[in-house]
């Protein structure tokens, strides 16, 4: 997802890409098809500024059932792309949504964002969509699933009884 930035004018710019991340590899994760970003850009003489919403799918495996399923996100993203000519200005910036590039920079590519965006925005509990408690792909019932049993009542361990009798009465 490559924007030349050179030839654009100062103002608004709007951009759709549909394409496949090539590069893109994170254990536990596929993205099964293409992913769309559309992009507004912001152009003036010391920064571009991208807002955009990412869409696409993932292919997760399910915690629960250890199947894998497909879900659907749409992930907002923002970024701006600083001019600054300081080769340790370029090297040393720590903010994610701020990137220092040169004033001959041709190209804006964003793939890498993007595809960071999308690993952050991955789920922590990979499990699918339920209804009345029931998983949508394997049909388990969440309930009975995770059902605790009563413990049974402890039974008073006859080793104890020896130690009983050592107690001192006051």
């Amino acid at each position: 997802m490559k924007i030349n930035v050179v030839n654009l004018k100062d103002g608004e710019h709007n951009f759709d890409f549909k394409e496949k991340l090539e590069n893109f590899k994170y254990e536990g994760i596929t993205l099964p098809s293409d992913i769309e970003v559309s992009a507004v850009l912001y152009k003036s003489a010391g920064q571009i500024t991208v807002k955009a919403d990412i869409y696409g799918k993932y292919i997760l495996t399910c915690d629960r059932c250890v199947e894998d399923y497909e879900t659907e996100f749409d992930i907002p993203f923002f970024m701006i792309y600083k001019f600054e000519n300081d080769e340790e200005l370029l090297k040393e910036n720590e903010d994610d949504t701020i990137k220092f590039v040169s004033p001959k920079t041709v190209f804006i590519n964003l793939d890498e964002e993007v595809a960071e965006h999308i690993i952050l925005a991955v789920p922590m509990k990979h499990a699918p969509e339920e209804k009345n408690d029931v998983c949508v792909l394997c049909g388990k019932n969440m309930k009975e699933l995770f059902k605790r049993e009563e413990p049974e009542e402890e039974k008073e361990n006859p080793v104890w009884e020896k130690l009983k009798s050592l107690k001192i009465n006051k």
